[in-house]
């Protein structure tokens, strides 16, 4: 189980009680003012803890999701535009209107709770950011998504489309190159 420090002190009285129940190994310091009951914590577990208005996207996300073998050297986090900037070297933060930023938002069980889009949203996001993106590591996410159509929702895709900015440009290229 995950806590921030408050928690912890609620837990083992104070600072002390703190530093002793991880001496003990009781509890152990997975990051900043994050403490586990578990020895071993997925980091995008202790990262969605540690930024909870934050969600995994792009690269992270088509990691996790299978879309690619490729672990990505950093964790793609998206936050709204008005969020304070995330000094982390593990984290690339991604500004997101506020309007879309929780449209495909799903939440996986893995050592704790991680906020992550889901297949429709990255989908979505391939198209949004394929300029961006290397040429082969695009076509290896495509070509990932086209043998998971039958998992994805088309009802929630175009739900998910009519919410983005450039709803035609998103929808045209979904048609052409994903279905």
């Amino acid at each position: 189980m995950l806590m921030d420090y408050a928690r912890a002190i609620k837990a083992y009285g104070n600072d002390y009680g703190i530093k002793k129940a991880i001496e003990e190994k009781k509890l152990f310091r997975i990051d900043v003012g994050v403490y586990s009951t578990k020895l071993i914590v997925s980091e995008e577990a202790a990262l969605c803890f540690r930024y909870p208005k934050a969600v995994l996207a792009l690269s992270s996300a088509f990691y996790l999701h299978g879309l690619t073998d490729t672990a990505p050297d950093y964790y793609e986090m998206a936050t709204s535009r008005d969020a304070a900037k995330i000094y982390d070297p593990r984290v690339r933060q991604v500004f997101s209107p506020r309007k879309i930023l929780n449209v495909g938002k799903t939440r996986l069980q893995k050592d704790g709770t991680i906020f992550v889009y889901d297949l429709e949203r990255c989908a979505i996001d391939l198209f949004r950011y394929k300029s961006k993106l290397p040429y082969d590591y695009y076509k290896e996410v495509l070509r990932n998504l086209r043998s998971r159509l039958g998992e994805m929702d088309v009802r929630k895709l175009q739900d998910y489309i009519s919410k983005m900015p450039r709803q035609e440009r998103l929808m045209r290229m979904m048609m052409e190159e994903l279905l």
